[in-house]
């Protein structure tokens, strides 16, 4: 194949996987259909295209299987980032723990009732002062009224970053509910 045809080659099938995609998000008229992109449709996206995927969900199931880098929000505010190990094994941020927490885990027994945050997100119109997530947070205090800086706090791990006061040491003592990471009951004081 010369180089001229075997760039023609590689261009049509680009084209052919950006069609492919196309009809996968969409109705094949601009709006987004019906269907939905699931795992495996973003584990054959990142193997043919070389590209970077942002997949926004609440599924951490999910997550597990396709990230490599997690970011986690809360109320439009970037609250913790890091590695996917980093993310699972050593949360830095009270709304991690939280998410963590509410996932039932298969190596172990399902909960009668999985965890919840207490508490309703804020309104983004009025939101609180401080960290957003500190009404919520059964580990809040007076510091929390203002915003931490998005920071990595965890010695050797320069690239996982959160937002909260506590020390890390304090944090991992914390997170640690009914032998798990989880978020304490009750509300903030």
């Amino acid at each position: 194949m010369s180089e001229i045809s075997e760039d023609a080659y590689c261009a049509g099938w680009l084209v052919d996987l950006e069609y492919e995609l196309w009809q996968i998000l969409t109705d094949g008229q601009g709006a987004f259909g019906g269907m939905a992109l699931g795992e495996p449709e973003i584990k054959q996206l990142r193997e043919h295209s070389d590209s970077g995927v942002i997949f926004v969900t609440h599924d951490l199931g999910v997550v597990a299987d396709i990230a490599d880098r997690v970011l986690v929000m809360y109320a439009g505010r970037v609250v913790e980032q890091g590695t996917l190990d980093e993310i699972f094994y050593d949360p830095q941020h009270p709304y991690t723990w939280g998410l963590l927490g509410s996932v039932t885990r298969m190596d172990r027994e399902p909960p009668r009732r999985l965890p919840a945050i207490p508490g309703l997100p804020p309104s983004l119109l009025n939101a609180p002062e401080g960290c957003h997530f500190r009404p919520r947070c059964p580990h809040a205090f007076d510091r929390c009224t203002e915003v931490p800086g998005l920071e990595a706090r965890v010695s050797g791990a320069p690239e996982h970053l959160d937002r909260c006061w506590l020390e890390v040491g304090e944090k991992r003592r914390r997170r640690e509910v009914e032998g798990r990471i989880g978020l304490a009951a009750g509300a903030a004081a």
